[in-house]
């Protein structure tokens, strides 16, 4: 809670400094503002003015802006810069309407309206000034409203529209007026519709009042007093009278204007001066945006050509990562393609070597039996030789025997079945070492096709030795080392595998 309350204060006490501060701001510049004002120094006071509404601009004090747009535009209005003025008080119009203050945006048509009279644009103007006249706003303040009626009479003198003066003249009339400046300007204009209705004496008495009011205040409208008792005077024949005023008159306008041409001349000197600064900073923005935009594009350049290299990189990389990809999937289905070649060509050596093996298989079995029936033959003879069995019945049995041995003990029915599974192996074997026997290309045969020593001594009716010594013959014929295969040699002869 404590904590709370310490924040709360220390938060109150720095709005309340910034509020202070920001304050003695807006007093000093209004202190300087009129201090300018009365030395019609009005290079310095726009220079105070600029710097102001920067400020203002920065802080959004939106009040404050719309009131230095305003002192603004009014001082360019004292220098004959009606474009210039209408610029700056349209500006505060945009202010007092973010502020939300719809008095002060419409009371600051009234300074607009007088812009364009100055600029000839007389019917906008007036177009403006009758929104204003009928305004709810303009109604409740009287001197603002009497300000604005002063418009319209001086628009409706311009058109000669004298019925609308008489009735615009007879509604200034009945305000209440208590500043006495406006209350002499009111009297001018009544003074003149009397003049214009011939009351001479009416209009002459205005006149007089009028005049001292504007000769205490030094305003510019006494020379206009005078020359409307010139023109009473003479219209009604009183000459001497009318000459009086026409002295003062010359008089009081060779004052002003002297006066008029030293202002004059300082307020081109300073309007000059404001126009050659104006430039200056024109220019100064004019460079500065002119860098921003070549660092702009300095910066867009760059960050193209980093993206451009990131995107030719990034396409690099993609096309790498795609060949890769790609690489690799041929790889794979290469090796798949192999790995499956390979399987095959195992399942296939493995079949022949299965056909192989049952070859042999059978060639053992052929065998066994060509043995049995050599036996029978040999126990035929015997018992045939013993008087065991009669001659004719020994014959006959020993010649099925024969028959059946011619028909069974035949290599090349071996060779024939061999060259189904192995149909290149002898021709191979030959055509590389012609000079090897049909006995030793069975027994190559038989070694190729994974029988041992023993099955092939079996096969062959010969001792294991004998096998062991034909293999060294054999090996000896090949040109084979020591640490060399015999079986491995041969079946580079298999050209299924």
């Amino acid at each position: 809670m404590k904590i709370c309350v310490f924040f709360t204060l220390l938060t109150f006490v720095l709005v309340k400094d910034i509020c202070a501060e920001t304050d003695t701001l807006r007093v000093h510049l209004l202190k300087m503002h009129k201090e300018y004002q009365g030395k019609r120094d009005f290079f310095n006071d726009y220079l105070l003015l600029n710097r102001a509404s920067e400020h203002y601009e920065k802080t959004k004090e939106m009040d404050y802006l719309a009131d230095t747009y305003n002192k603004l535009g009014n001082l360019f209005d004292n220098l004959g810069e009606p474009e210039l003025a209408l610029k700056n008080f349209r500006l505060a119009e945009n202010c007092y309407e973010k502020c939300g203050d719809s008095i002060s945006t419409t009371k600051i048509k009234l300074n607009m309206a007088n812009c364009l009279f100055s600029k000839g644009e007389e019917h906008e103007a007036f177009t403006l000034l009758k929104a204003l006249e009928i305004s709810a706003v303009a109604r409740q303040d009287t001197a603002y409203y009497a300000s604005v009626l002063f418009s319209l009479l001086r628009s409706f003198l311009n058109n000669n529209d004298t019925a609308s003066y008489y009735q615009y003249v007879e509604v200034l009339n009945g305000l209440p007026l208590s500043d006495p400046m406006l209350e002499y300007k009111r009297a001018t204009h009544r003074a003149f519709s009397y003049y214009l209705k011939e009351d001479y004496d009416m209009s002459v008495k205005l006149y007089h009042k009028a005049l001292t009011e504007a000769v205490n205040n030094n305003d510019p409208v006494a020379a206009n007093c005078m020359l409307g008792l010139v023109y009473n005077f003479t219209d009604m024949q009183r000459y001497d009278s009318a000459a009086v005023y026409w002295s003062r008159y010359y008089a009081f306008k060779d004052s002003l204007d002297n006066m008029s041409h030293t202002s004059q001349i300082r307020q081109l000197e300073s309007l000059n001066t404001i126009k050659n600064y104006e430039v200056q900073l024109h220019q100064e923005h004019e460079k500065r945006v002119l860098l921003q935009q070549i660092m702009f594009l300095a910066f867009a350049l760059i960050t193209l050509l980093v993206a451009g290299a990131v995107m030719v990189m990034k396409t690099r990389r993609q096309k790498e990562r795609v060949e890769r990809d790609l690489e690799e999937s041929k790889s794979r289905e290469l090796s798949a393609m192999l790995e499956n070649e390979q399987l095959q060509n195992e399942a296939r050596k493995m079949e022949l070597e299965n056909q192989s093996r049952r070859l042999c298989l059978n060639l053992m079995v052929l065998e066994e039996k060509i043995n049995v029936l050599k036996s029978i033959q040999r126990q035929i003879v015997d018992a045939n030789g013993d008087g065991k069995v009669s001659v004719d019945i020994a014959k006959t049995i020993e010649t099925q025997i024969k028959y059946h041995l011619q028909d069974t003990s035949n290599w090349n029915a071996f060779k024939e079945s061999f060259a189904k599974i192995h149909p290149a192996f002898i021709k191979n074997l030959k055509s590389m070492y012609p000079n090897l026997s049909e006995h030793e290309l069975r027994f190559c045969a038989f070694t190729c096709s994974g029988l041992d020593s023993k099955q092939i001594a079996f096969i062959l009716n010969i001792q294991v030795e004998s096998v062991r010594k034909i293999r060294q013959r054999l090996r000896k014929k090949l040109g084979l080392q020591p640490s060399e295969s015999l079986e491995g040699l041969l079946r580079t002869f298999i050209d299924d595998l």
